[in-house]
């Protein structure tokens, strides 16, 4: 993106200073967090050398892109210094990145696997360049834990809900009890047993029917039920 564009200068006119690249480099930040409801600052780390061109010709100053995950709280923003279209020299300009959101908190400790309608949560104004970026819920969704959903990592309370917290329960999950269906000869009988595995319907998971030992295969057949036939 062309950012600024000076008249035609002479070699020993060449001269641009730290600011003017600190300058066009906050402009392409703000262009690139324009899609981010929040309270963005773009705070220069340090501050660049002055950069000269030795060259004659029409000087052109233009910021690139932000390459890696984005927001986060350190930035570097490459500012390319042209003459006559041609590129002349290329200056790294670093800030410090805050955009300061109300999202969705944790409102206890949650361990993994956790069913979602068990998980609470609360709102709190956050810097989501620190935080997780755009994978941060927002406040303004008023479910952020979805039904049917389960938790795939351990959290603390006060940490902001992320969507990649979060996925579909399948119909058998680990460490969960499950009714356990026994077919034989016409005979059938349910007993209560825990799953050691996720299981999608038509899977085998492994499971420990209560007062047993030893942990036993079995096909998932429904929600929470798993059945063996013989």
């Amino acid at each position: 993106m062309l950012l600024a564009l000076l008249p035609s200068l002479s070699v020993a006119e060449t001269h641009v200073p730290a600011g003017r690249l600190i300058e066009v480099a906050q402009a392409r930040l703000q262009s690139r967090a324009e899609g981010i409801p929040a309270e963005w600052q773009f705070i220069p780390s340090g501050t660049p050398m002055a950069s000269a061109v030795v060259a004659d010709g029409e000087l052109g100053i233009e910021a690139g892109d932000v390459d890696g995950a984005w927001p986060r709280s350190r930035v570097g923003m490459p500012v390319t210094l042209r003459v006559d279209g041609a590129i002349a020299q290329t200056r790294m300009v670093w800030f410090t990145t805050r955009a300061w959101r109300d999202v969705h908190v944790y409102a206890h400790d949650y361990r993994s696997g956790e069913a979602g309608d068990d998980l609470r949560t609360v709102t709190r104004r956050v810097d989501i360049a620190a935080e997780g970026g755009e994978e941060v819920v927002a406040a303004d969704v008023l479910a952020p834990v979805p039904r049917g959903y389960r938790l795939l990592r351990d959290v603390r309370a006060g940490q902001p809900v992320l969507a990649r917290d979060l996925g579909p329960m399948p119909a058998v999950a680990r460490n969960t009890r499950v009714a356990l269906q026994v077919r034989r000869a016409g005979l059938a009988l349910s007993i209560a047993a825990l799953a050691r595995d996720d299981g999608a319907v038509g899977e085998s998971v492994r499971v420990l029917p209560q007062g047993a030992t030893q942990w036993i295969r079995a096909a998932v057949t429904g929600r929470n039920e798993v059945t063996i036939e013989n």
